[in-house]
């Protein structure tokens, strides 16, 4: 995020036990905290969907 990239979170194939194994709620709020912090809001499930050219 400092260098200007972007975070997919989510479990997957790696639960984060570091992390107490959140749910991707959990894990979302854990990254968008910081990126908020940068002055880059999140973006809505629709902006992700056109970014990913998704219907």
């Amino acid at each position: 995020m400092e260098r200007g990239g972007h975070v997919f979170p989510g479990i997957g194939d790696y639960p984060y036990p570091e992390l107490g194994f959140p749910t991707n709620e959990e894990l979302v709020r854990f990254f968008a905290t910081p990126g908020r912090a940068q002055g880059r809001e999140p973006a809505t499930p629709a902006e992700a969907r056109s970014m990913l050219g998704l219907t």
